[in-house]
């Protein structure tokens, strides 16, 4: 989630909340928006929508960019019937400025929940509506330039005014976990004011947060999520009463097999859940991971407290395809973590793995690897031009797709556009490794 408070027009300073010329909304089936597009798929282009008058506003969207190198308009606003101010993927736009570029502008290249309060300078007897998708622009009745919107948006909700600080983070919450995206670091309150999920005490686990939930505000429950960076883990109940929420997030750990003793091999990605509900409900998991081969007939879920001490270890109930592991946990804890282990017939088959599960790119001992964004090339210090590297390529869940040699510096648009992380190997030894932005390819 980002949050963003600016003034769009010719507005000085932001108004404090009390004194918003707007009542403040309340946590209620009232404090709903005055423009509110859900539809099953993606929010369809052009839109327009007739608003009241108003001195600030509050917009909630879950939105991506598809151009990052232009600003692009995520909604406007018209003033009989000419755009008169703009927010954009880098900036804003308003008649009497132009664009206005931010110095700091966010990447909108990935899924985000984005909130945003801004005032708004507007003409009173003027007709105003509230648009979405590219617009022209008009100076005295000519055209003058266009706003380009090469976005994607799931979801938006305007809020003709200022809302409530339950409001705002119970509005933000349900778009999170309602299309799995992970908030910025802000915390998932419920509707009703309960702590679902924090910055501080979920600290290490706030990568992935996804969750299921009965949100009867919004009208939206969900008895099956997954975060949508990726499909390696489902989760799912079969009902959920009223404000009963269940959440989900990992640690960032590799997603790979590392030896723990004997024969043991454990996935070196743990999660933590925690759960609001009223009784206590059986949980279901699905584990969609490629490369099982070797344990799939010993896989099973560890799942401790939060202290680490073990408390049961669950054996898979059905297997569905290839690579998909069904668990069922019936535990009544409301607070718990996991972690998948298993026992490798023929270790030495994942020595190569179990050395990639050890580093992580961008520590220290990966310095000599720089990518250069611009060029789309990564280079590797320390070694001669000449000297030959090979590269073991893998996609964002950890699966090998193949491995190529190439010298200094390495050319990446030359590599299949599914390559997510790459492991540098020189002289049979590890030298190096990175994960590539998406934007790289």
């Amino acid at each position: 989630m980002y949050r963003q408070f600016f003034f769009v027009g010719l507005c000085g300073l932001l108004l404090p909340a009390h004194l918003s010329a707007q009542t403040l909304f309340s946590n209620s089936l009232s404090a709903r928006p005055d423009v509110w597009h859900r539809p099953d798929s993606l929010v369809v282009f052009p839109q327009e929508d007739s608003i009241s008058w108003t001195d600030e506003y509050t917009v909630f969207s879950v939105v991506r960019s598809l151009n990052d190198s232009t600003p692009e308009c995520l909604w406007s606003f018209a003033e009989n019937d000419t755009v008169s101010a703009a927010v954009l993927t880098k900036g804003i736009y308003s008649t009497t400025t132009g664009t206005l570029v931010s110095r700091n502008a966010r990447d909108f290249s990935k899924w985000c929940v984005y909130a945003y309060h801004s005032g708004i300078h507007a003409d009173k007897a003027k007709q105003r509506t509230f648009r979405l998708g590219a617009q022209q622009l008009y100076q005295d009745e000519a055209p003058t330039d266009s706003l380009s919107a090469m976005i994607e948006m799931e979801e938006i909700a305007y809020f003709g005014g200022n809302v409530s600080r339950l409001t705002y983070n119970g509005f933000q919450t349900y778009l999170a976990l309602k299309y799995g995206v992970t908030l910025d670091y802000a915390p998932y309150i419920s509707q009703s004011g309960d702590t679902l999920w924090h910055p501080k005490r979920d600290e290490v686990y706030y990568h992935r947060v996804a969750g299921i939930g009965n949100d009867t505000v919004c009208h939206w429950l969900g008895t099956l999520s997954q975060s949508k960076e990726d499909s390696l883990l489902y989760i799912q109940v079969d009902s959920l009463q009223p404000n009963e929420y269940i959440i989900i997030g990992d640690d960032d750990g590799s997603l790979n097999w590392h030896r723990e003793f004997d024969e043991e091999y454990a996935l070196q990605r743990t999660w933590r859940l925690h759960r609001v509900t009223t009784q206590p409900m059986p949980i279901r998991l699905t584990l969609q991971l490629p490369a099982l081969e070797e344990i799939a007939d010993s896989l099973r879920l560890r799942i401790s407290d939060l202290n680490g001490t073990v408390l049961e270890s669950v054996l898979p109930d059905s297997l569905a395809g290839d690579s998909a592991y069904l668990f069922t946990i019936n535990r009544a804890d409301t607070a718990m973590q996991f972690q998948f282990y298993g026992v490798n017939p023929h270790p030495v088959e994942l020595t190569h793995k179990d050395q990639r599960g050890s580093r992580t790119a961008g520590n220290a001992e990966d310095s000599n690897i720089v990518l250069d964004a611009n060029n789309k090339t990564i280079f590797i210090k320390g070694y001669p031009d000449n000297q030959v590297f090979t590269l073991y390529l893998y996609d964002n869940v950890g699966k090998y797709i193949t491995n190529v040699a190439s010298r200094n510096p390495v050319d990446v648009r030359t590599l299949p556009n599914t390559v997510f992380y790459i492991e540098i190997v020189a002289d049979n030894q590890i030298v190096g490794a990175i994960n590539l932005p998406v934007n790289v390819l």
